[in-house]
């Protein structure tokens, strides 16, 4: 699976490549998660679980019209359920660019 690698500590991780047109959004451009697993079988599994989501917004925002906002909401969603990271510091670093 070209998504996964292994840390020093040979646990696999998750690697996503943000698309150029959501990276105002996303405001990063990869997105790296731990899998906590040494297993391969097992960390496809969990990637999986990253990397559907991504797919979908990525799709989503490829076909349909959408607002700024409401692509904003998405990758908040995202970024909060899925990969558990506080979008606070999202939106904080992305409110310091905008002037």
């Amino acid at each position: 699976m070209q998504y996964l690698s292994k840390n020093k500590h040979d646990i696999y991780q998750v690697r996503i490549r943000v698309a150029n047109r959501l990276l105002p959004y996303f405001n990063r451009h990869e997105i790296i998660k731990s899998l906590g697993t040494k297993k391969y079988q097992e960390a496809k599994q969990v990637a999986f679980s990253f990397i559907s989501p991504y797919q979908s917004i990525d799709l989503i925002t490829r076909t349909t019209l959408l607002t700024d906002y409401q692509i904003q909401e998405l990758v908040e969603t995202y970024m909060r359920d899925v990969l558990k990271i506080s979008t606070s510091t999202v939106k904080r670093s992305a409110e310091l660019v905008s002037f």
